[in-house]
């Protein structure tokens, strides 16, 4: 009923060897790709990104934290810890809005910007210093 340790052993093994296949694979094909695009300065210019995220998803690590890449359509996602057994973690970008308590003339929410540590709850400085800053805000 319960696999065994040899089991998991075993099932550990063949998605190694899996991986191992995978990213050979890609860097084939980014070696590939770039010989076929040497001679043509558009095609470089237009592959330039994604053969540049290729090769970061190529050669990252599991310890890489922050710098891994977890979307390749929006590269700057990043795994949010959620700290549930059941939804241990989400991907995305955690941003502050800070808004007024009254209604102004410059707009009711001022400009938002990326956390720099997305687990701060609280406003952080650098969103009240925006706030001061927006347009018909008293």
């Amino acid at each position: 009923a319960f696999p065994t340790d040899a089991k998991l052993i075993h099932r550990a093994r063949e998605r190694l060897v899996r991986l191992r296949k995978l990213k050979t694979s890609l860097g084939r094909t980014i070696r590939h790709i770039r010989r076929k695009i040497s001679e043509e300065a558009t095609l470089q210019e237009a592959f330039n990104r994604a053969l540049w995220l290729a090769h970061r998803v190529m050669t990252q690590k599991p310890g890489d934290g922050k710098e891994r890449v977890s979307s390749r359509h929006a590269p700057e996602v990043e795994c949010i810890g959620k700290g549930k057994a059941h939804k241990p973690c989400e991907f995305g970008v955690k941003v502050s809005i800070t808004t007024t308590g009254q209604r102004s003339k410059g707009g009711q929410f001022a400009p938002w910007h990326s956390l720099a540590d997305p687990m701060m709850g609280r406003p952080s400085k650098q969103s009240c210093l925006r706030l001061r800053q927006v347009p018909g805000q008293p």
